[in-house]
């Protein structure tokens, strides 16, 4: 960062910024997650809670396939005080602290996950050279929510969903989304509810068209997150 950098922490959470399982005590928690990239759109109101206020935006992160994933950051106002005074389009921002999720009702009725980075702490480069290399890392820690489920893609890769639960320290829960690939993907299929497993990998975006019936061709775009597996053992 540069000389102008300004850093604010809100709780001290480690530095990820070497990926290994192999070293899990580094880890402070049983979910943190690390992302570098570019402020997409200034912040705006999300709502209030036990006396602060929080706000959103998303950040730009490349992938090395030159992918961008748009992640969505909420930041309480106790980390950034100028937030509404101060424009950050466009900035280098590194943030830390953890994904967390909720339910809405959508407009078919039906429960929506939402899920979100949680930022503990944040650094915004304010000088002229903004950096522009991308950083995204996941460390979860928790047990299987669902039946995982194991498919192939039309191209024949091998892919498995399933959520994986988080605990947070005051009772909450989280309910993580996540994708394997290949072999990890095989590995993850025969996990069953209530398996314990740590993870590493990244949280990208992905985006879908949901159509309005099955037999409908109109429907709309619509963005899905979720952590995509690197790394994958059972405790």
């Amino acid at each position: 960062m540069s000389e102008n950098s300004v850093v604010v922490e809100e709780n001290n959470i480690m530095d990820c910024r070497e990926p290994s399982l192999s070293n899990v005590k580094r880890f402070e928690q049983s979910n943190e997650i690390c992302v570098k990239g570019i402020i997409e759109e200034n912040f705006k109101y999300s709502h209030g809670a036990f006396g602060r206020e929080f706000f959103k935006t998303r950040v730009k992160v490349a992938r090395l396939s030159g992918v961008d994933d748009y992640i969505p950051i909420l930041v309480s106002v106790l980390l950034l005080p100028n937030i509404l005074t101060e424009s950050f389009k466009g900035k280098y921002i590194e943030v830390e602290g953890q994904l967390r999720s909720y339910h809405i009702w959508g407009d078919d009725n039906r429960r929506h996950l939402k899920l979100f980075l949680f930022a503990k702490k944040i650094e915004i480069d304010e000088g002229e050279d903004t950096i522009t290399d991308g950083e995204n890392l996941v460390y979860l820690e928790g047990c299987i929510g669902n039946v995982p489920l194991y498919k192939k893609t039309h191209l024949g890769r091998r892919i498995t969903e399933l959520f994986i639960i988080t605990h947070r320290s005051f009772g909450a829960s989280d309910y993580i989304p996540c994708i394997a690939w290949g072999s990890v993907a095989v590995r993850a299929s025969k996990l069953v509810v209530g398996d314990k497993i740590r993870l590493q990998g990244r949280f990208q975006s992905r985006e879908y068209f949901k159509r309005l019936s099955p037999d409908s061709q109109e429907g709309e775009k619509r963005i899905a997150y979720e952590v995509s597996i690197m790394e994958m053992e059972v405790i």
